[in-house]
């Protein structure tokens, strides 16, 4: 059994899809075009919004998923501490 942080983490990969897929509100284009246009994806924000993202950066004594700030500081496994 995978610990609760990888499922989430595959989770949101399965989301986020296939980024060579032009239909795909995370792909390449839609967010190469949202970087130049400096505006923020409305249909990725959607599919994060749907998966309760932002829920995990809100304290639980707040409604969030949060349980502690020290969560949100750890880099991702294969991120170095210099790349932070």
């Amino acid at each position: 059994m995978l610990p609760r942080s990888f499922e989430i983490a595959m989770a949101l990969d399965r989301a986020l899809g296939d980024p060579a897929d032009a239909a795909n509100p995370f792909s390449y284009a839609a967010c190469a075009t949202a970087d130049a246009d400096a505006s923020i994806p409305a249909g990725a924000c959607m599919v994060l919004d749907e998966l309760g993202v932002p829920q995990h950066h809100v304290p639980v004594e707040h409604g969030g998923r949060l349980p502690h700030y020290e969560q949100q500081v750890v880099p991702p496994a294969g991120i170095e501490p210099t790349q932070v």
